[in-house]
């Protein structure tokens, strides 16, 4: 079945662009620019439990995390084109969990707030560009 798995991803992968492989535990995917668009990385056959990070086609990272039983898990970052953090987010076994923030390029706090069981939860606060607080909201 990971075999399976593993062919499918990288059939996929190539339809989409060029693909490299490493011993089965490094795959890379590439944007037509020649640069990295996707990256996974596990170990032996294990292509469901990995390290996923993708970028933009200007090679900064876009987002990153880690991949638990083939679905999210643990933290994951994103990031604007400029490098600046775009969001946090906590995800448990592929559902969003917990505390999320996300920012504007500037690097400007754009809203904080929580998740439960995958729904928004909670008080939530939004910001201006410049800071201000412009919206509280309960979930």
């Amino acid at each position: 079945m990971r075999a399976l798995l593993i062919t499918l991803s990288a059939s996929a992968l190539l339809a989409c662009g060029s693909v490299e492989s490493d011993e089965k535990s490094h795959i890379k995917e590439k944007h037509g620019n020649g640069l990295t668009k996707t990256e996974w990385r596990y170990s032996g056959n294990d292509s469901l439990n990995r390290t996923q990070v993708e970028y933009h086609t200007n090679g900064k990272v876009f987002i990153s995390g880690k991949m638990r039983q083939g679905v999210r898990h643990g933290e994951w970052k994103s990031f604007h084109p400029n490098g600046a953090v775009w969001s946090i987010q906590h995800y448990d076994k592929g559902r969003r969990e917990g505390e999320t923030r996300n920012w504007f390029e500037t690097g400007q706090l754009r809203y904080v707030g929580q998740y439960k069981s995958d729904e928004r939860a909670g008080s939530w606060v939004f910001f201006t560009a410049e800071g201000d607080t412009a919206l509280t909201r309960e979930f």
